[in-house]
């Protein structure tokens, strides 16, 4: 496993992570403003 595919990698897990992390972020907003 070369620098560049390990680069790659580490790129897709963060982008993957990322949009999850928004996904939740969106959700928890939500689950907040019903409870006010």
């Amino acid at each position: 496993m070369n620098n560049m595919s390990q680069k790659n990698l580490q790129k897709t897990l963060f982008s993957s992570f990322y949009k999850v992390f928004l996904k939740t972020g969106r959700n928890w907003k939500q689950a907040r403003n019903m409870n006010h």
